[in-house]
């Protein structure tokens, strides 16, 4: 893990997550050690979770639909700070950053995480208007419409314009 995740500074506490949060505490359990757990392979536990440590740690206020993959946010972190560690060594301006999300997702991790934390600009793609749809209301719950363009991409239309170019 990237040593600036905050998740490796500060790992979350799900004893403290799951007093402060009542539909986490409903998806936790007692584990061998004695240490509060949570159930990883419920589906709405993993969900949660991620909805609360966006919160947490970021102050983003996001709504994950349900039926939809949900990414795991420290690994999605320490992506986004190994792109920010390469822009620093090139020395590289933050208004100069666009960055590309292909197949963002409702959630458009990547691009609320890099907005929010870094002030990049991004495109963001998917084929699903649904998932763009919630793409669009977590970005403006939290801000951060002005610094993400949504493209709805249909029938590989996307390579279409790559090929236009060579």
């Amino acid at each position: 893990m990237h040593q600036r995740n905050i998740f490796k500074i500060r790992p979350p506490n799900h004893e403290e997550l799951a007093k402060k949060y009542p539909q986490l505490r409903k998806k936790c359990f007692v584990g061998a050690n004695g240490k509060i757990c949570i159930d990883f392979s419920c589906t709405e536990a993993v969900r949660s979770f991620t909805e609360i440590l966006l919160s947490e740690y970021f102050e983003l206020n996001v709504s994950i639909p349900k039926g939809v993959l949900v990414p795991r946010v420290p690994q999605r972190l320490n992506y986004l700070l190994l792109v920010e560690d390469l822009v620093n060594l090139n020395g590289l301006r933050e208004e100069e950053i666009v960055g590309i999300d292909i197949g963002t997702g409702p959630l458009c991790i990547f691009s609320l995480l890099g907005a929010s934390l870094n002030n990049w600009k991004f495109v963001s793609t998917d084929i699903c208007n649904e998932s763009l749809q919630t793409a669009k209301e977590n970005l403006k719950n939290n801000s951060l419409e002005s610094l993400v363009c949504l493209i709805n991409i249909e029938d590989g239309s996307f390579f279409k314009v790559f090929r236009a170019l060579f």
